[in-house]
């Protein structure tokens, strides 16, 4: 891995010759929401050869995105022609769900994308979305179109949106590091070392702020994250669990970081975000001048960081805590999803769990599939208002994730199941087998809501 994205290496007769940035991707710009419902459809159709049959028998739902755009699929017509209803999405089913999204009315949907229930969208993005007129919209396709938008999320587009500047470097390296974790757990990571001088800015960005207790630790610059020692699941922990990334829109509850070294503390870190931790030690420090990157350098080793999963850190009634009993770390609770299942997920198949080039279109189109003009681009949401009369809608909720909050349940299709301590993507990750609370299987509801939906013939 190491030789091949950052070295000359050729593997299977092929070699890397760098990610691509937006102007290396111009057909993204056409990668949107007819694109991506008029595949859905062509996928369902060939699946289910009969119209009748997926009316009685197809589900159709998504996680995140997927859920906003099951509520797109119901209410699309695929020919654009009202009066013929056979390809009316909502007669392509037998009903939807969402998983920490909804399944909702699209006249309802960009409301409650763009005015806060997801507290970390900018005030910018905000008004866009509330503000896209035809020639708004027109503008932003040539935009995208000619590469004066990006056409993918990177970058600062991705630092208001998770935080962080994540861009397709940044992907790959969770693939790899999720790689490690999954078949080398508890051995101690190696790689960062090796690829952290010639990392992207962003990417290095990315992981100060994972181990940064503090803002001047973080303008600093040090210690940098390759100064710590974690195990390859710590270091995937630290990446996404709720308690150590700051990272809302990929936050798991999948256990916690510990050492067996007493001196391998953690420490809080309120300027990054509250609740979150960081590890404290990462070995002697010896400073040429002021503190900072360039006149400091590590001169010995910190403890082991190791990774402790969600069903080995706290059981009802006995929490997860420091040595004095002063700080909670976690309660059984807010645990549900196992570590082991996310690093699997993050390198398994062909199309896994991050897609590297995240075409930014599919968000300019979910804001215009309300309006009027909407038909004109090919985005045919004409039957809004049947769309989910008389269907079956599960929506299956984090506590801290995307969709709860004040007001958003006036926004919200039917009354969801809501996960308590549950982060966005638990829903997607949470064990089926958890013995100690029985609210947490997600694919067990799932399951049965299906069961009863579809009829048995």
């Amino acid at each position: 891995m190491v030789g091949y994205y950052y070295g000359d290496d050729v593997i299977d007769g092929r070699s890397f010759d760098g990610w691509y940035e937006s102007k290396d991707v111009p057909y993204l710009a056409e990668f949107g929401l007819r694109m991506d419902t008029e595949d859905m459809f062509q996928i369902i159709i060939a699946m289910v050869p009969d119209q009748q049959d997926r009316k009685e028998k197809v589900i159709v739902g998504g996680h995140s995105l997927g859920g906003f755009h099951t509520g797109v699929f119901a209410s699309w017509d695929l020919d654009g022609d009202p009066d013929t209803l056979d390809d009316a999405g909502y007669n392509n089913a037998a009903g939807f769900f969402a998983l920490d999204s909804v399944v909702t009315p699209m006249d309802k949907l960009v409301d409650l994308v763009v005015q806060g229930v997801i507290p970390i969208i900018g005030e910018t993005i905000i008004g866009f979305g509330e503000n896209l007129t035809w020639p708004i919209y027109e503008i932003a396709l040539a935009g995208l179109r000619s590469g004066i938008l990006p056409r993918i999320v990177e970058g600062g587009l991705a630092n208001a949106t998770v935080g962080s500047p994540i861009g397709p470097e940044a992907l790959c390296l969770i693939e790899a590091v999720g790689f490690f974790a999954y078949a080398f757990p508890e051995k101690e990571h190696v790689a960062m070392d090796l690829v952290y001088d010639d990392m992207s800015d962003g990417t290095k960005s990315l992981m100060q702020k994972l181990v940064s207790r503090d803002r001047d630790m973080l303008e600093a610059g040090i210690p940098r994250v390759t100064d710590f020692r974690f195990t390859n699941e710590a270091l995937l922990g630290m990446i996404f669990d709720d308690g150590f990334s700051h990272m809302f829109l990929i936050n798991a509850s999948v256990g916690a970081m510990y050492s067996d070294d007493p001196e391998g503390g953690l420490a809080p870190k309120p300027d990054i975000g509250d609740g979150l931790f960081a590890p404290s030690n990462a070995g002697e420090m010896e400073c040429d001048g002021p503190w900072s990157a360039e006149n400091c350098h590590m001169i010995s080793s910190g403890p082991l960081y190791k990774w402790a999963n969600f069903d080995e850190v706290a059981r009802e009634g006995d929490d997860f805590m420091d040595i004095f009993g002063d700080i909670t770390f976690t309660t059984y609770k807010d645990e549900g999803s196992d570590i082991r299942g996310l690093a699997r997920s993050s390198f398994v198949g062909d199309s896994n769990m991050t897609e590297w080039y995240f075409s930014v279109r599919r968000y300019i189109d979910l804001m215009a599939v309300t309006a009027d003009y909407a038909p004109n681009y090919g985005l045919n949401t004409i039957h809004q208002d049947e769309a989910l009369v008389d269907k079956p809608v599960l929506e299956i909720l984090s506590e801290n994730g995307i969709i709860v909050g004040p007001g958003a349940e006036d926004n919200l299709a039917i009354d969801p199941i809501i996960i308590e301590g549950f982060n966005h993507t638990d829903v997607a990750w949470a064990a089926a087998n958890v013995d100690y609370r029985d609210d947490a299987d997600v694919v067990g509801m799932l399951v049965d809501w299906m069961v009863e939906t579809v009829p048995s013939n």
